[in-house]
């Protein structure tokens, strides 16, 4: 039985992931509490798509040379609450990002690549491509973030290397679709199942997802890290706040951020509370500011309001 407050959420199904990797062994995963599965151990976004939660059953099916040794440490790790050691971050975090109202100019943060200039190849070539991006975003994810955050990074680098995604994406590579298409179209799926699930805290992670697919559209593409935030001074707004961007934000020019979609939960959120950036999430009227305009956000009310 699961004792985790968030249940089997991304931190802890990486964590059971990676534990199981280096096992001769097949294992599979299902839900006793709601019947949900079986799914294959080794992928991050089937085990997280059982949606566990706290005082649910996960059963265990484990075959092969070493299914003995993966189920032992499968109980070491349910033993170990499955590393999830961190605790609240919506509690804890909310104390370090300013509550009272902060005033700038809005500054409109598109996170999207130009793709205009990628020019497809031959199959052989298209895979090299994706086996390249996929390395390069590994490599940036880990070096992201040090101390406890880095968990969500690991947890990001963890779904970037879910055999599904590399089954998917090199089958239609296969099929005559460049890298950039084959990524895009295999992540974009997955996020959509995670934006279904019925747990709201397992739905941000399709956030989570995206992001993945806008970094492997950097990689793909050549663009820089920062996609081009080099801004002035203001008031980020974004469609919504990925890890990463709220990780790497330059704090002297970020002064605070506003989204159109997502909530408290979200790693991104999560991160830029941590570094103590204003916040006001998920407010669709916000993508009627126009760059420049100058706005107050007020982060205790999460709300925001044009200054005439």
């Amino acid at each position: 039985m699961l004792d985790n407050p968030h249940g089997l959420h991304a931190r802890p199904a990486a964590a059971l992931v990676s534990a199981l990797r280096g096992f001769d062994a097949h294992v599979e995963l299902s839900n006793v509490s709601t019947g949900a599965g079986a799914v294959d151990a080794s992928s991050l976004s089937a085990v997280t798509g059982l949606q566990l939660r706290e005082g649910q059953v996960m059963r265990v099916r484990a075959t092969g040379p070493e299914a003995a040794g993966a189920r032992a440490a499968l109980e070491q790790l349910a033993a170990d609450h499955f590393g999830d050691h961190i605790e609240n971050p919506t509690t804890n975090e909310d104390t370090a990002a300013p509550t009272g109202p902060v005033r700038g100019p809005v500054r409109i943060v598109a996170l999207d690549a130009d793709i205009s200039g990628y020019r497809p190849a031959d199959a052989a070539t298209e895979q090299r491509r994706l086996d390249e991006a996929l390395a390069a975003v590994d490599e940036h994810l880990r070096a992201a973030a040090p101390g406890p955050m880095a968990a969500i990074f690991g947890a990001q680098a963890e779904m970037l290397a879910d055999p599904v995604l590399a089954r998917k994406t090199s089958r239609r590579i296969a099929a005559g679709d460049s890298a950039l298409g084959a990524a895009s179209a295999v992540l974009g799926e997955m996020a959509t199942g995670f934006d279904k699930l019925t747990d709201p805290y397992l739905r941000e992670r399709g956030q989570d997802v995206r992001s993945l697919r806008r970094l492997l559209v950097l990689a793909l593409t050549g663009a820089d890290w920062s996609d081009g935030r080099e801004v002035e001074p203001g008031i980020w707004v974004l469609p919504e706040l990925d890890a990463i961007t709220a990780a790497t934000a330059d704090m002297e020019r970020c002064l605070g951020m506003i989204t159109t979609t997502g909530g408290r939960t979200g790693h991104g959120a999560m991160i830029a509370r941590s570094r103590g950036i204003p916040l006001v999430l998920g407010v669709p009227d916000a993508s009627m500011l126009a760059d420049g305009e100058l706005v107050e956000i007020d982060p205790s009310a999460n709300s925001f309001r044009r200054v005439r």
